[in-house]
């Protein structure tokens, strides 16, 4: 993933509007210290993971302030897993729904979400649809480091193709928490459609997620998007 100085301080607000968030929460005195002692090296989903007890070692908390965050945070996850939520728009709706449209992304980030929650490394996810855009399977085809994640064409066709995939929409995490896509991103996104276009499965969308927030690529693009499928308004 290639640094920039917009994505650090987009990154800087994010965790800053985390550790608001979290110091909110916390059941104790001094809420903003613990929040950071917290959020030292974490994400707000990697916190979610962490039960009562890693919570009051990591935040100095006495059980049952810890056991009462760690409600708090099983609670977001539950809410983020059947509501979805993104940057840029999109339909609500619970997740029950396998129908997946390329002008409604959010239907997509439900699904693409509960792949990546908690992930510390980028993780590259493919949803697998059928001719009426239903969702048939989701698949992880790459699990990268902190800092990349490492997806070939090949890995992301090979099954789609195999399981008679009719579209696909890919997507992956960043675990930095800024869901802005990278140059990088944008160069993947551009030879999977390309590729996609050549075998016949088009690559309806990619989005990027992070802390519980998405940004589609084909509604970033709009009119540039360089697959086939219906287009996604801006």
């Amino acid at each position: 993933m290639i640094s920039t100085s917009l994505r650090s301080s987009s990154h800087d607000l994010v965790q800053a509007a985390n550790l608001e968030a979290l110091a909110r929460v916390l059941p104790v005195r001094g809420q903003r210290d613990t929040a950071r002692r917290l959020l030292d090296g974490r994400s707000l989903c990697a916190l979610a993971r962490l039960d009562a007890s890693a919570l009051a070692d990591a935040g100095g908390l006495s059980p049952s302030s810890a056991l009462r965050l760690a409600r708090v945070l099983r609670l977001g996850q539950r809410i983020l897993a059947e509501g979805g939520g993104g940057i840029g728009g999109g339909s609500q709706g619970g997740r029950g729904d396998s129908e997946v449209h390329a002008d409604r992304p959010a239907s997509a980030a439900r699904w693409l979400m509960d792949a990546v929650a908690g992930c510390e490394v980028e993780t590259f996810q493919v949803l697998l649809l059928d001719p009426r855009h239903r969702l048939r399977e989701r698949l992880e085809v790459s699990r990268g480091t902190l800092n990349a994640s490492l997806v070939h064409p090949r890995e992301v066709f090979r099954e789609a193709i195999r399981r008679g995939a009719a579209a696909i929409i890919v997507g992956h995490n960043h675990p930095s928490g800024d869901p802005e896509p990278s140059p990088e991103d944008h160069a993947v996104t551009h030879r999977l459609c390309e590729v996609g276009i050549l075998v016949g499965i088009p690559v309806l969308d990619h989005l990027v997620l992070a802390g519980g927030a998405w940004v589609s690529l084909r509604q970033r693009l709009g009119s540039r998007w360089p697959g086939e499928g219906p287009r996604a308004p801006n």
